[in-house]
């Protein structure tokens, strides 16, 4: 499957750059998903354009984590950028 559906900031890489469909585009979606339902926000938002997100997402860059001081929210965190690549 090679098509281009869902939410952009919640896209793989693979996808934003029409590469084909696999199961780690799944688990990288989840794990942005994860990251909203952790930290409370949107993954990416901080005041970007669209288009600055999705270049953002291809480069790998990974949602801000640093206001996060818990250990445990940070292992937790490490883990789940870990199932971001």
């Amino acid at each position: 499957m090679c098509s281009q559906a869902g939410t952009p900031m919640y896209m793989a890489p693979e996808i934003i750059r029409g590469e084909e469909y696999s199961k780690a585009v799944d688990v990288y979606s989840y794990s942005l998903i994860v990251y909203e339902l952790f930290i409370g926000n949107e993954p990416f938002v901080e005041g970007k354009s669209i288009f600055l997100i999705l270049k953002n997402i291809q480069e790998g860059v990974r949602p801000d984590t640093s206001m996060i001081n818990n250990n445990h929210q940070i292992e937790f965190l490490e883990m789940n950028n870990r199932s971001m690549k």
